[in-house]
């Protein structure tokens, strides 16, 4: 599948500088060649994470709860005493929202790869060579430093440095829809954040006016954005996938089935 889907956009997306090295391996070639492993990571990333337990059971990308969590974890025990049951109940339904935010995370997976395509096309590199060799340009003092700088992520890190803010607020439109879906026992994720909330807020108002002599700090009510949280960690876990096919297109890429993949980066390798 990602053969055919690359070709599709590997015509327009290439920078052609027509500039060729003693060894005949150009420019435009080294872009062209680094835009593919992309893309390769791209769908590559999007297949792993979008099937059921993607996100959920790899810890390397699993979303945990946001910040403001924490705040409901430490003040539980406080609220607990004067409306009772708080405790058990927010508890629970926390339990249940991690793994609801998981499945709203792999359910957009999948509308991942042509936003994540499109900025690959998209994407302008004026620094192949540095890219192929391991640096993330512009950054002189690792150039001087040597072999031992290198970064086998050079690509992801620079498609993720010039295209992640965009991505993001693309990408939050279908991560949003999917929050919204009763996807874990028939309650969406943004329902499940609203009752923990909710219920939390009520219990910290009944805390903070029973202290009638003001002789407890106040508890501060929880209000946060869960979709903008979810989706910067689902992206995340994206561009980590995407690192990962980078590595392995670095150290073999004679195994992919690809000329331009075997040129570019068995090039790199045969002049380490």
């Amino acid at each position: 599948m990602v053969f055919s889907f690359i070709a599709l956009f590997l015509i327009s997306s290439c920078e052609y500088f027509n500039t060729d090295n003693e060894d005949g391996l150009s420019t435009e070639e080294i872009i062209e060649g680094l835009k593919t492993a992309l893309e390769i990571g791209a769908d590559s990333s999007t297949t792993k994470l979008s099937v059921l337990d993607g996100y959920y059971l790899d810890e390397a990308v699993k979303i945990l709860l946001p910040p403001e969590a924490d705040v409901i974890y430490d003040n539980l025990d406080k609220l607990n005493n004067v409306v009772p049951g708080t405790k058990t109940f927010i508890e629970g339904e926390l339990e249940k929202l991690v793994l609801s935010i998981n499945r709203s995370a792999e359910d957009a997976a999948d509308d991942a790869l042509p936003i994540l395509v499109g900025a690959i096309t998209d994407l302008t590199i004026n620094d192949g060579w540095d890219i192929l060799n391991g640096i993330v340009p512009p950054d002189e003092a690792i150039k001087s430093t040597g072999a031992e700088s290198f970064d086998s992520l050079a690509a992801t890190h620079y498609l993720e440095r010039e295209t992640k803010t965009g991505l993001i607020e693309v990408f939050s439109e279908p991560m949003n829809t999917a929050l919204q879906k009763p996807l874990v026992f028939s309650v969406s994720a943004y329902s499940l954040w609203n009752g923990i909330t909710s219920a939390y807020n009520t219990a910290a108002s009944t805390y903070n006016t029973l202290d009638i002599l003001d002789l407890w700090d106040d508890i501060e009510p929880v209000n946060t954005d869960i979709g903008e949280f979810v989706t910067g960690k689902a992206m995340d876990g994206l561009f980590l996938k995407v690192g990962e096919e980078e590595k392995k297109i670095r150290k073999d890429p004679f195994q992919w089935a690809i000329d331009i993949i075997q040129r570019v980066f068995g090039y790199i390798q045969d002049h380490l």
